[in-house]
This record gives structure tokens, C-alpha cells and sequence, in this order.
């Protein structure tokens, strides 16, 4: 009996000097979307993430140092539709990734229509004509990389 509070002191020491407990709370600070002395407009801070070179549709920035998971991706492009739900992982924070794209989407077209965050995730909807990009940011757990999946749609399409 008296090994087993032993251990079990030992091991609660452990997780308390550890920086990745599951029991502390994230250091990511909510994602800062919107100031109320702008009226609305949206405060980005500087610097951020920087965009990839290389992207698979050329009106979708990405940020660089993502890592693409091949066997949850799918994309479909022909010359009349194009359509794809493309999920990778990365170590970058999830304020810093909702700031990536609030920030890079409007240089490609892309209009901020709603924005949903929770404990875990941070999700972005933009739009333009006659085309949607739904952005998901999510954390995996500890010591996992955080997902991003992205959903590149016809506007009229079924979430």
C-alpha cells in the first residue's frame, strides 16, 4: 500500500513539472477576430504564418510547413468543377492559422462570412461568387499536431 501512494505521489510531481499535462489549461489565447473600437473590422496581428509556394488550387493560400494527410484528402478537378477536402497537420497554433487565413483569404477574393470557435477549434467560412472555403483548425490532443482541414466547394453545395 505504502508503494502504491508512492507512486502515485511520484507520478502527480511528474505532471505538474510537465509543460504538456493534460491538466493544464492551452496557452493559445482566443483567437482575436474582431475589436470593438473598429466597428467590425477585423484586427490582425503581426507577424504571422507565411504563405506556402506551392498550393493546390490557386485562389486557396496555405501556410507553410503543413504536412498532407494523402488518406483523408480528396480532391476532384476537372475543368467544370472542383471540389476537395484536403486535411493536413501542422505544429502551428490555432490563432496563428485563423489569422493566416483571415488575413491571406481576402487577397484571393475570399469574403469572412462567419467565424465559430470552441474549446478545441476554430472554424472560418468565406465565400465568393459562386464558391465557398470552409477552414477548420483543430487541436489533436497532447503531444499531437493540430489539424487543419479545408473544404473547397461550390457555393450551392450541402455542408
Amino acid at each position: 500500500m505504502k508503494y502504491v501512494a508512492v507512486a502515485m505521489a511520484l507520478g502527480l510531481l511528474t505532471m505538474t513539472g510537465c509543460q504538456t499535462s493534460p491538466f493544464q489549461k492551452s496557452d493559445d489565447p482566443p483567437v482575436e477576430l474582431l475589436d470593438d473600437k473598429t466597428s467590425g473590422e477585423i484586427q490582425v496581428r503581426e507577424p504571422g504564418l507565411i504563405p506556402a509556394m506551392g498550393r493546390r488550387f490557386r485562389d486557396v493560400p496555405l501556410p507553410q510547413g503543413l504536412r498532407e494527410d494523402t488518406d483523408r484528402s480528396f480532391v476532384y478537378d476537372s475543368k467544370s468543377t472542383q471540389v476537395a477536402r484536403m486535411v493536413y497537420s501542422t505544429k502551428d497554433s490555432l490563432s496563428d492559422l485563423a489569422q493566416f487565413y483571415i488575413r491571406q483569404a481576402p487577397n484571393e477574393g475570399w469574403k469572412l462570412v462567419s467565424t465559430t470557435q470552441v474549446d478545441k477549434s476554430v472554424n472560418l467560412l468565406f465565400s465568393k461568387p459562386g464558391r465557398r472555403l470552409d477552414v477548420k483548425a483543430s487541436r489533436q490532443g497532447v503531444g499531437r499536431s493540430n489539424q487543419l482541414v479545408i473544404l473547397y466547394l461550390p457555393e450551392d453545395a450541402a455542408s
